[in-house]
């Protein structure tokens, strides 16, 4: 296999290949006594007799239901009756961000291996460079269930991650790009102010100008905000610059390619200057709020029910977090809008790529098809027609039982294919295939669109997974068009990231919020960009870079 020339950085400590090679070693080398399969296998074959999994667990939840335990529960049943394997955890730790990495980094490089591990993909890299883990490739192809293939055929990019020299060295566990930032606006006002729905970032300007200045909610004064933006530019529920600013196709939040093929630092680009300097013109004429900068999540939310916000960018489960909207403000219509660009390409919306651990096979272990197997479990429990919300996704109390399995793994696209079945749902009458999940959500929607306004989350889920404007319609609209784009880096921090990104990026918000606030001229952007680079950007870059070129 191909050398990585990834250094392994993690919690301050630094792993080279011949600590991995001394792990082999300790490990007995890439010895086993499996024969890879010819041809497809049983997804649900049962071990008999009975084989044992050890592995490590992360705990983030710690309460069950009345009897059970981490080493007795529904999934660790589900596994003993459907597969004859019964999982026995080495150690456990709090956090998967956190102690986990921490604890497993230790283990690997002391060469005490779990049968099967979940590494992060510094950690997989190095194993895979070291010969300590099974090439999945072809197992996974003989014994993944249908379902389960159809899961990860939904973003190929999601796999990708997983392979070394195009072979598949571990399982991702597969999240969802389609769960993010929208345009929200009180299309009540819109409508009755005669505006255009927003596509353009023009659109958008007279939106706000409207909003300001010809008293959109009746009440004779001048009170209601033109964009609403809040102090958090890129992370805030509601009241994000940073999406703004994706409208002039640059991504302040995240790294892109350039034109020469490298990635760059998406806040440093000559178009984030151009989309400050229309912000600062909006701020200067009254069309954004004076105390943006001092205007936490907790007051943004404040605002948008008190009636003062209606133009705003924020996360697609924002209705969750406003679900008393009818109530505080009868007649209002907030609508989601995919995100207005300033010219006649369209604008995308960056996200970061949701893999950021995967499940890997000691090399020495002689089951690794039981990898597979018990994700075919897992993917029938969890989603789709067999699924069973109960016990295996959260117990009857609703504490998250998911996380006591072994294995677990997300459905990408799950919210944008819920809102899909349930558009279907309402359009015949039947609602039989819908999953338990998808089901609860149809209720809710259902009562809202009957009057039923006695359970605030009857709105939230019509405006999130309703078949007609809802977050999920235009989440479609960005996977169907093409408008959603990965980070182009992703993974543990570089050791540059460590010793500078937070004070880089607490520099970016300053300079930001200064120049839309007047309180610097936009000519200051391009001194950030010099210090940026200066004060650790390159050597971040560099880094990035690196890595990305290593894959």
């Amino acid at each position: 296999m191909k050398k990585i020339l990834i250094c392994l950085l993690l919690l301050g400590v630094v792993f080279s290949p011949l600590v991995f090679a001394g792990a082999a070693q300790q490990q007995g080398g890439a010895g086993t006594s499996a024969a890879l399969p010819s041809g497809p296998q049983d997804p649900w074959g049962k071990y008999n007799p009975q084989i044992t999994i050890h592995s490590a667990k992360n705990i983030e939840e710690t309460r069950f239901e009345a009897g059970d335990t981490i080493d007795n529960n529904p999934w660790i049943t589900k596994n003993k009756e459907d597969l004859g394997i019964n999982v026995v955890w080495d150690w456990t730790a709090p956090n998967l961000n956190d102690q986990f990495i921490q604890k497993q980094t230790a283990s690997i490089a002391a060469g005490q291996l779990q049968d099967i591990m979940i590494v992060n993909a510094q950690q997989l890299a190095m194993l895979a460079q070291s010969g300590l883990i099974w090439d999945l490739t072809d197992i996974y192809e003989a014994y993944a269930s249908p379902q389960h293939k159809e899961m990860m055929n939904m973003d190929p990019a999601q796999v990708d991650i997983a392979k070394i020299n195009g072979r598949l060295m571990a399982m991702p566990y597969l999240g969802s790009t389609s769960d993010t930032s929208v345009l929200y606006v009180r299309d009540d006002w819109r409508e009755k102010l005669g505006l255009p729905e927003p596509k353009t970032i023009n659109d958008v300007l007279a939106i706000a100008d409207a909003f300001v200045n010809r008293d959109p909610d009746g009440n004779g004064q001048k009170d209601t905000s033109g964009l609403f933006l809040a102090r958090d530019l890129f992370t805030a529920r509601a009241g994000r610059m940073g999406e703004f600013i994706e409208g002039y196709h640059a991504h302040p939040d995240g790294w892109q390619r350039d034109s020469s093929g490298q990635l760059a630092y998406g806040a440093i680009q000559p178009q984030v200057k151009t989309a400050l300097g229309v912000l600062a013109d909006l701020y200067k004429k009254g069309l954004i709020d004076q105390d943006f900068g001092s205007i936490d999540n907790d007051r943004a939310l404040e605002r948008i029910l008190s009636g003062k916000a209606g133009l705003f960018y924020g996360n697609f489960s924002l209705p969750l977090n406003i679900r008393e909207l009818e109530t505080t403000q009868p007649g209002a219509k907030l609508i989601p809008y995919p995100l207005p660009s300033a010219d006649s390409t369209p604008a995308k919306k960056l996200v970061n790529n949701p893999v950021v651990t995967f499940y890997v096979v000691n090399k020495k272990f002689s089951y690794p098809e039981a990898l597979i197997k018990m994700l075919n479990i897992n993917y029938r429990q969890s989603y789709g027609p067999d699924a069973e919300m109960h016990p295996f996704s959260e117990s009857v109390s609703g504490y998250g039982y998911w996380q006591h399995n072994l294995v677990h793994t997300g459905y990408p696209h799950k919210n944008l294919k819920a809102m899909q079945a349930i558009r279907d749902a309402f359009r015949t009458g039947n609602t039989s295939k819908l999953d338990a999940e998808q089901l609860r959500y149809h209720g809710h929607i259902d009562k809202h669109r009957k009057g039923d306004k006695s359970d605030p989350l009857n709105w939230a889920y019509e405006r999130i997974f309703g078949p007609d404007k809802s977050t999920y319609t235009v989440m479609e609209q960005y996977v169907n068009n093409n408008l959603i784009t990965l980070n182009g880096f992703f993974g543990a921090p570089t050791e540059a990231m460590a010793a500078y990104e937070s004070t880089l990026k607490s520099m970016r918000d300053e300079v930001f919020t200064k120049i839309v606030m007047g309180a610097s001229p936009v000519a200051d952007f391009d001194a950030f960009v010099t210090n940026w680079k200066r004060q650790g950007g390159d050597a971040i870059t560099k880094e990035v870079n690196d890595r990305a070129n290593s894959r």
